[in-house]
């Protein structure tokens, strides 16, 4: 177990993780097993199921949230992560493509932005992993989702 400080004061990984609410865990947690071991037996429920022939193991967490609950917020999260993943792509598009005089600028302020948004799209996908639910990853699935329009072949017009 590595040790952070606090402070002055050593204090052990799994002790920050355990001083976050459930419902409200910092990013740097998100997706780590020891953060979803419980202390107490009704705060996280893992359970193996067979699926398919392979063996899964889902997480049901006791959030407050019935089942029915979870899999809404669950489902507007992946809305989201397709509208976030759908941007990230139109942002790496402009980089990749930003022309005219300030093509430096531009080009820099796109990586900065697609950087941002990259994690963005991770952090939504690990919440709603953590509610027990599927984060999509397919184009098929982001582009099916998404609300944005995209508009293939078509560059934006530069400013003269």
């Amino acid at each position: 177990m590595s040790a952070t400080t606090v402070g002055d004061e050593p204090v052990s990984e799994e002790t920050l993780a355990d001083s976050f609410p459930a419902s409200d865990p910092p990013s740097w947690t998100l997706g780590r097993d020891r953060y979803h071991k419980a202390k107490e037996p009704d705060t996280a429920i893992i359970e193996t199921a067979k699926t398919n022939n392979k063996e899964e193991s889902t997480m049901n967490p006791n959030i407050g949230l019935s089942e029915e609950q979870r899999a809404g917020v669950v489902k507007i999260l992946n809305a989201l992560l397709s509208d976030e993943y759908c941007l990230y792509t139109k942002t790496r598009n402009y980089h990749w493509n930003v022309t005219g005089p300030q093509f430096n600028d531009l080009h820099k302020s796109f990586e900065e932005q697609y950087t941002e948004l990259n994690q963005i799209v991770d952090d939504v996908a690990e919440r709603a992993r953590s509610l027990a639910g599927w984060a999509f990853g397919t184009l098929t699935e982001f582009s099916q989702h998404t609300r944005l329009t995209e508009h293939p072949g078509s560059i934006p017009k530069r400013e003269r």
